[in-house]
C-alpha cells in the first residue's frame, strides 16, 4: 500500500498547492480553467502523477495479464473487427501501439494514459471543486478500477467526456459517443437511457418508478445474466457472476442520495440537475445488481460521475458548512477506499514494471 499512500500525499500536496495560488479552486466556474498559470501547472502535475502511476504498474489489477495475453490477437484482429464492429476500439489502440513501440505493457501504459487522462480533463473542466474532485476521483474507486476494468473504464471515459450533450439535449451527438464508446465495450449501450435523465428536480413519483426499477432488476439477477449471455455467448456462471456486493459498496452509492434533499446553492442558481439525478441513478444501478458481482460492473458507468456531483450536492450558502460537509466525504470515502484496495490481493500489493522479472512476458 507504499505506492497508494504516496501517490495519493503527492497529489494532495500538488492540489493543496494550487489553492493556495489560487483560491477560487473551491468555487470554480464550471466549464472554465484557472486563469493562474501556476494552478493549472500544479493541477497538471496532480494529474501525471495519477496517469503515470497507473501506466507504470505491473501485475496490478484483476485483469492485467489477461489483457497482455490479449495484446497479440487484438492488434492482428483490429481491421478484421473494425468490420464487423467486433468492439474495435480497444483493438485499434493496440494496433497503433504496435506502429510506435510493439510491446503489450506500452498497450497497457497507453491505455491507462488514454483512460485516466481523459476522466481528469472532463474533471478539471466540468467540477466546481478541483481539488475535492481529484482525490474523490480516487477515493470512489474510478483510478484503481482503471487497473481492472481496462475496457469498460475506458468507454466509461468516452461516456463522461460526452456527458454534456445530455444537458444540453443534443441526441445525435450523445448517441455517436455511445457509439464510441460501446466500440470498447459492448456493454456501454446500455447507458442509452441516461439520455432520458430530466435535468429538473426528480419529482416524488420518479423516486418510486426508480425504486421500483432498481427492486424489479435487482429480483430478476438471474435473468439479466442469461440475457448477457445469450447476447455474448461468452459468460461463464461462476462464484464471481454469483457473488454478492460488498454492503459497504452498496452504502457508498446510497448514502449520497440523502444529500438530495439538501439546499445546493449552485443548482438552484444554474439549474443544472443532471449532476444530482446522476447521484440517484448511480445508486439504482448498484441495488439493482447487489446479487451479482458480474452484474456490478455496470455500475462503472455511473461511478465516474460521482467526482463531479457530490461536490454539487455539498454547496451550501454557508461556506463553513460546505467546508465540514465536504471533508466529512472526502474522509468516509476514504476510508471506504482503504478496505476496498487493502482487502484485493490485485491491488494491494503494488508493484512498477521495473520490478517486473525477465523472462515474465509470454
Amino acid at each position: 500500500m507504499t505506492v497508494y499512500w504516496v501517490t495519493i500525499a503527492l497529489v494532495g500536496y500538488l492540489l493543496w498547492m494550487a489553492r493556495l495560488v489560487d483560491p477560487a479552486l473551491n468555487e470554480h466556474p464550471m466549464g472554465r480553467f484557472s486563469t493562474k498559470p501556476l494552478a493549472r501547472l500544479l493541477i497538471l502535475a496532480a494529474a501525471l502523477v495519477l496517469m503515470l502511476v497507473a501506466a507504470l504498474r505491473w501485475r496490478v489489477g484483476t485483469d492485467f495479464y489477461q489483457y497482455i495475453l490479449n495484446y497479440t490477437k487484438y492488434k492482428s484482429a483490429f481491421l478484421v473487427d473494425l468490420r464487423a464492429f467486433n468492439e474495435p476500439g480497444i483493438r485499434g489502440v493496440a494496433w497503433l501501439v504496435s506502429k510506435i513501440h510493439d510491446d503489450p505493457v506500452a498497450f497497457i501504459a497507453t491505455s491507462s494514459i488514454l483512460t485516466i487522462g481523459l476522466m481528469l480533463w472532463t474533471i478539471t473542466r466540468y467540477s466546481i471543486a478541483i481539488p475535492m474532485s481529484y482525490i474523490l476521483f480516487v477515493f470512489v474507486g474510478s483510478w484503481h478500477g482503471t487497473f481492472n476494468g481496462v475496457r469498460q473504464f475506458m468507454a466509461a471515459a468516452i461516456i463522461l467526456a460526452g456527458h454534456r450533450f445530455i444537458i444540453n439535449r443534443k441526441p445525435i451527438h450523445f448517441l455517436l459517443i455511445i457509439l464510441l464508446a460501446t466500440s470498447f465495450h459492448l456493454s456501454a449501450v446500455t447507458m442509452l437511457p441516461l439520455y432520458l435523465l430530466p435535468n429538473r428536480r426528480l419529482r416524488p413519483a420518479m423516486f418510486v418508478l426508480m425504486a421500483g426499477i432498481a427492486l424489479a432488476l435487482l429480483l430478476s439477477s438471474n435473468a439479466v445474466l442469461v440475457l448477457i449471455s445469450d447476447v455474448k455467448g461468452d459468460l461463464v456462471f461462476n462464484d464471481y457472476t454469483a457473488t454478492h456486493i460488498n454492503s459497504l459498496r452498496i452504502a457508498a452509492a446510497v448514502a449520497p442520495v440523502g444529500l438530495y434533499f439538501t439546499y445546493a446553492k449552485r443548482t438552484e442558481l444554474d439549474h443544472e440537475w443532471f449532476y444530482r439525478n446522476i447521484i440517484v441513478v448511480n445508486a439504482v444501478v448498484m441495488v439493482a445488481a447487489a446479487w451479482s458481482a458480474y452484474l456490478g460492473r455496470f455500475t462503472i458507468y455511473t461511478l465516474v460521475f460521482l467526482p463531479l456531483a457530490l461536490p454539487r450536492l455539498i454547496d451550501f450558502s454557508d461556506r463553513k458548512v460546505t467546508t465540514l460537509v465536504r471533508a466529512m466525504a472526502v474522509l468516509l470515502y476514504g476510508l471506504f477506499w482503504y478496505v476496498d484496495v487493502s482487502k484485493s490481493a490485485d491491488l494491494n500489493h503494488f508493484q512498477f514494471i521495473f520490478d517486473q522479472p525477465s523472462g515474465s512476458l509470454p
